[in-house]
């Protein structure tokens, strides 16, 4: 049974207190920490199947300090570097985004009857959350950067990527896709920073393996740290048809990222395909359900 105990989680811009704006009344098991300057957070850790309460506090640096009209939360599940499940656009107000004022300069709202079911996240894992508290008009922010609450979830496990296997590039190939033969490509990326670093792991995700992560030869790519780049072949495929694919990348200890190949003729768009008409391009590819943002697109023949 999920427990359905809100976890108060305030965000709050500290300033000196006033009588006439006392600070709002914080429980003395839910002590707040700071995590960066004037922002604060529980110390308990929110789960994803439990609800979640956050407070607001402008003070007087505020574009909010003083603010009379409604405000509403903007949040999204932050899943590989990209924002997910957001309930409206920036500019569309919904009833479940607007905050309760509970006294002057303070706001709040419940993420229930928990953050997975107020989200409709179905089964990607929610680790971490991106908010911002913004006016009605979406001219004002709370805080002028987006605001991020790690989450635990027990239910659901986020891919993780096994340790990095080192094979040769194969010679007479470049960055990019290369087509080999009518059933086989070669995918290769290069990755080396000015330091001569690299990311930890590199996958690939797409139309050729369903769009699943795996550690094995149909996704996981092979690292030649003398050509500085990531590669894999692809065999068995339709020469005839169309593959929509990312590049799944990223480090240990950090967030992955979803990117298109750099050398690709033609892209997927999530934002602007819609406005491409039929007859200017016939049979766009859907976009893909298993994408996140732009995808690159090959075929053979």
């Amino acid at each position: 049974m999920k427990n359905k105990l809100s976890i108060l989680i305030p965000f709050f811009l500290l300033a000196v207190a006033c009588a006439e704006d006392p600070a709002p009344n914080i429980e003395p098991e839910q002590a707040s920490i700071v995590i960066e300057n004037d922002v604060r957070y529980a110390s308990t850790l929110p789960d994803a199947d439990n609800s979640l309460t956050i407070q607001f506090k402008a003070t007087s640096t505020s574009a909010l300090y003083g603010y009379e009209g409604d405000l509403y939360l903007h949040a999204g599940v932050i899943s590989e570097g990209t924002w997910l499940y957001v309930p409206a656009k920036w500019e569309t107000n919904v009833p479940k985004c607007k905050m309760t004022q509970k006294g002057t300069n303070v706001w709040t709202i419940t993420l229930s009857p928990s953050i997975r079911e107020w989200f409709a996240s179905g089964e990607t894992p929610v680790t971490k959350l991106g908010v911002v508290i913004r006016s009605a008009d979406g001219t004002r922010k709370g805080v002028d950067k987006d605001l991020f609450i790690n989450v635990t979830d027990m239910k659901y496990n986020a891919f993780q990527p096994a340790a990095i296997v080192r094979k040769t590039l194969p010679s007479n190939v470049r960055h990019g896709i290369n087509i080999i033969d009518d059933k086989t490509v070669t995918l290769v990326l290069y990755d080396k920073d000015t330091n001569g670093s690299h990311k930890d792991f590199a996958h690939i995700i797409g139309d050729f393996n369903g769009w699943k992560l795996s550690n094995d030869e149909k996704s996981q790519m092979f690292r030649d740290d003398a050509a500085s780049c990531w590669w894999i072949t692809l065999t068995g495929l339709d020469a005839d048809k169309e593959y929509a694919f990312q590049y799944y990348v990223g480090m240990k200890d950090g967030d992955p990222i979803r990117l298109a190949d750099a050398y690709s003729r033609k892209i997927l768009d999530p934002d602007n395909d819609k406005y491409i008409l039929s007859t200017t391009y016939p049979n766009l590819q859907p976009y893909p359900s298993g994408a996140i943002g732009i995808a690159s697109v090959f075929q053979i023949k």
